[in-house]
């Protein structure tokens, strides 16, 4: 919703991990395979393929991204120039 109401992207990140597992890319091979072992992607690899996704836009929305400090702290090292100036945390009870 606010994606459209602001008429800027919004990228997320699992959905991009889920299109290139469908495509059967490369990079959907390696994610599968972490996947499948119960694993969780490494914060350089969401790190990577978020910023592949916004490298052309001036404004975004992330969904799914950054979620660990360490993500956080990978976009600012790697000066992206690309700042994430907002981060929204939902937290719900699970009785909802």
């Amino acid at each position: 919703l606010l994606s459209e109401t602001k008429s800027v992207p919004c990228v997320c990140t699992g959905d991009l991990i889920r299109m290139h597992i469908a495509q059967k890319t490369a990079l959907g091979q390696q994610y599968a395979s972490h996947i499948l072992n119960g694993q969780l992607l490494p914060d350089e690899v969401t790190t990577a393929l978020t910023y592949d996704a916004v490298k052309d836009c001036d404004e975004f929305i992330l969904d799914g991204y950054p979620r660990t400090s360490t993500s956080a702290q990978l976009w600012s090292q790697q000066q992206h120039n690309k700042e994430i100036n907002c981060v929204v945390h939902w937290w719900m009870d699970e009785g909802i």
